[in-house]
């Protein structure tokens, strides 16, 4: 009898079409085109919520607390429907929230991407996880990295041993015993770690001089434009050797990175939220190519009338050439944020040579050569070696000055 009745067979296996089925009314209908199923998750005082939207572009959408299907329709709790709202369809496939809302997300702009939160947690745990806690609150995908050198078991997403191994001489040159060479080793084998990720969309880190000077040789690896965060007790002092050319920002964590209180929690709440950023209104200046400017007091007037001839086809990007400034310029030509360089200063060639305070060490310039390309240089301000106070002027400079006069 089964065998012979194809509308019981498709009835009892809810396929099909059946005469005796009502009509679905014009709430209960599922759109014609399903074209995509949102999936919504919430974290409430009752656990997690997960909500289902069907929709296809300019119909209504309808939520659920299951996947809709066929036999769900027939098992809703009684006085419950599908019902009808007005919103907006779902975002398509790779598509970025934040910039709807007038974000622009660095970390989630582009799908995958995550903020890493890295930093001791054998002894930060509380602290870096509470960090982590207030970027998810954010939308955001946070992976936890454990740089402890202690040893203790680890429940972060990637633990020392992970990050250890990717150390030049593996492992064992990490947890040597000793916490001075086994931190030091640590922050190389981080340094070579994050490099190596695919999914990084930005840094935050929490700590004192020991978690500052682990995480921010990292940090100062990536590009210029990645998030980099540093919750430091040592900020509000002379951070030149934690951030060098690169764009880390630093803030003081006020009270001691060991435990949560009214402040501690405020300022690292404060330090999560940097890493979403409001986007800047206007044309993008994306769409014009990048052009490096080195400038110094007596090389002023030659780099604005540069400026003057090149703004309107290029973006000007002008670097003071005091030994930070070569730095910064030569990491966005490493990170091919410069398309050209115009070394109208090259100034701080001569404090590398004599000993002054504006020396960019010996790779100025190497930058350059590493990724050729194109380059003006000129010999402004070279004549020039800038120190500090009369005191501090090499005894050599002296006689030379006064033997001249």
């Amino acid at each position: 009898m089964l065998a012979a009745d194809k509308a019981l067979q498709q009835r009892l296996v809810g396929v099909g079409r059946h005469a005796d089925e009502p009509e679905a009314s014009a709430v209960e209908a599922a759109p014609a085109e399903v074209t995509y199923i949102r999936v919504d998750r919430q974290h409430g005082e009752g656990g997690p919520k997960t909500s289902y939207t069907l929709g296809n572009g300019e119909r209504p959408v309808y939520s659920a607390s299951a996947v809709p299907t066929r036999w769900s329709a027939d098992n809703r709790p009684e006085g419950s429907r599908w019902e009808a709202r007005a919103t907006e369809p779902a975002a398509p496939m790779g598509s970025d929230p934040f910039k709807e809302r007038g974000l622009t997300n660095s970390v989630a702009s582009v799908l995958g991407r995550s903020a890493y939160v890295v930093g001791t947690f054998d002894t930060k745990g509380v602290e870096l996880t509470f960090i982590a806690r207030e970027l998810q609150k954010l939308g955001l995908k946070a992976i936890t990295v454990d740089l402890a050198t202690s040893g203790r078991p680890s429940s972060t997403n990637i633990g020392p041993a992970e990050v250890a191994r990717h150390h030049p001489g593996g492992a064992k040159a990490v947890f040597t015993g000793d916490r001075g060479s086994a931190v030091t080793a640590m922050a190389t084998a981080f340094e070579h770690f994050i490099v190596k990720r695919k999914d990084v969309g930005g840094v935050i880190s929490a700590g004192g001089s020991g978690g500052t000077a682990l995480a921010t040789p990292g940090m100062r690896a990536l590009t210029i434009g990645v998030p980099k965060f540093m919750v430091s007790t040592v900020a509000s002092g002379d951070v030149g050797r934690y951030v060098g050319a690169s764009d880390i920002s630093m803030m003081y964590s006020v009270t001691d990175v060991q435990g949560l209180n009214r402040i501690s929690e405020q300022v690292l709440s404060n330090a999560a939220g940097m890493i979403p950023h409001k986007q800047r209104d206007g044309v993008s200046r994306a769409e014009k190519r990048s052009i490096g400017l080195t400038i110094f007091g007596v090389t002023t007037p030659c780099i604005q009338m540069v400026q003057r001839a090149l703004q309107d086809k290029y973006d000007c990007l002008t670097f003071h050439a005091t030994g930070t400034g070569g730095q910064s310029m030569e990491k966005l030509v490493d990170s091919d944020l410069i398309s050209g360089v115009i070394d109208a200063t090259t100034t701080e060639i001569a404090d590398h040579l004599v000993g002054g305070v504006f020396s960019a060490g010996p790779d100025r310039l190497g930058a350059i050569i590493r990724t050729k390309t194109p380059y003006v240089g000129s010999c402004g301000a070279l004549d020039m070696v800038n120190f500090g106070a009369r005191d501090t002027v090499p005894c050599k400079i002296l006689r030379a000055e006064i033997s001249r006069s």
